[in-house]
């Protein structure tokens, strides 16, 4: 009797969890951020960086999703089955993370039926930053999904939200 119990109710809370916005698919823990002095007291503020996997919803959810999401942060959305390009987008994600950039990395479907291709495209307060489907690499191109998304990233965090731009590390010299 207890498994069935357990099983009913894990039917339960499975079917209320996928009717939620967004399924989370991993919440990397926020980083420290650099200090903010204003008013004399040293405060220390969290980066937040978040992921989704949205795989399996339509285009339509996942481009929604991913607007909600940018509203204070950038938001990366990867359309691909492929493990490769998707790990890439993620390494991008966490240089990104290091940066101190406020960022949620949100997979989703694939775009193209072979998985052989990623489109990458990036959001900021509500709208995508870039025209069309923004990038889009193919397998054979894996190497270059990390600095095209940090790219595609930091135009987007600079354009949006030039006044936390000054605070950022952004490793350049």
């Amino acid at each position: 009797m207890r498994n069935v119990a357990n099983k009913i109710f894990g039917a339960v809370a499975a079917g209320a969890f996928a009717l939620t916005p967004t399924a989370t698919f991993a919440q990397e823990a926020p980083i420290p951020a650099n200090v903010n002095t204003s008013a004399g007291t040293a405060v220390e503020v969290e980066t937040p960086f978040v992921t989704f996997n949205d795989t399996d919803r339509s285009i339509r959810f996942v481009q929604s999703g991913a607007a909600e999401a940018s509203r204070d942060k950038i938001a990366i959305v990867v359309f691909s089955g492929n493990r490769d390009l998707q790990r890439e987008a993620y390494q991008a994600a966490l240089q990104l993370r290091d940066e101190r950039v406020p960022l949620a990395l949100i997979l989703g479907p694939s775009l193209d039926p072979t998985n052989s291709s990623a489109s990458i495209q990036v959001y900021a307060e509500g709208v995508p930053v870039f025209d069309g489907t923004g990038a889009i690499i193919g397998s054979n191109n894996a190497d270059m999904v990390q600095p095209e998304t940090v790219r595609m990233a930091r135009i987007a965090y600079d354009r949006h939200f030039p006044q936390r731009v000054a605070s950022l590390d952004l490793g350049q010299n």
